[in-house]
């Protein structure tokens, strides 16, 4: 019977010291803007958990940059093996060949290439910072500073500046709600810096 991505990061996990666990939670927590009070409580099968649900396929990625942070290279090495035993994995960021539109590394590259042309043309916000709350990349109070600028260029770069110093797994989420609700508008972009 094949692993699933659960199973394969709930292992991977397993092989981390307890000391060392904790120090995971603090960089998941630093990356992907979790909240202190649920991670400092999580046993590993919590973790594994949350972070499924708030990065779906793309977790086995954010596990992997992680461990690489932390120096556990063998690990790392052993996930990523996993991971494309699993197939359908998209290709991590450092493996993502030019033109390769894959989930990991696309939204940070896009995000960087495209930063000020986002400012000026993004449309109506309230829908992409809904799903934006909805996966944890803002809180509640930053969608409401965002709203409550009175232009939408001064919108625009209040959101894009919380985005920009959230780092990579908020910009990955970022593209990936733009593509929900602005696909045309990153279409555009792209074809441009071809």
């Amino acid at each position: 019977m094949a692993a699933t991505l659960n199973e394969v990061m709930r292992n991977t996990l397993d092989n981390l010291t307890g000391a060392d666990f904790k120090r995971f939670k603090h960089y998941l927590r630093d990356q992907g803007g979790f909240a202190w009070g649920k991670l400092e409580k999580a046993d590993r099968d919590d973790t594994v958990d949350m972070m499924v649900q708030a990065n779906s396929m793309g977790a086995g990625g954010v596990m992997l940059t992680i461990l690489q942070k932390m120096k556990h290279n063998q690990l790392a090495m052993d996930l990523e093996r996993d991971l494309a035993k699993l197939g359908g994995q998209p290709c991590p960021p450092w493996q993502a060949g030019e033109g390769a539109n894959a989930q990991q590394g696309g939204g940070q590259e896009f995000f960087r290439k495209h930063k000020w042309d986002l400012e000026t043309r993004l449309g109506v916000l309230p829908p992409l910072l809904i799903e934006l709350e909805r996966y944890g990349v803002l809180s509640r109070l930053e969608r409401e500073q965002v709203l409550c600028k009175p232009t939408s260029q001064e919108k625009n770069h209040v959101l894009l500046d919380m985005i920009e110093r959230k780092g990579a797994v908020a910009q990955e989420k970022f593209y990936e709600a733009l593509q929900a609700h602005e696909k045309y508008l990153v279409q555009d972009l792209q074809q441009s810096a071809m």
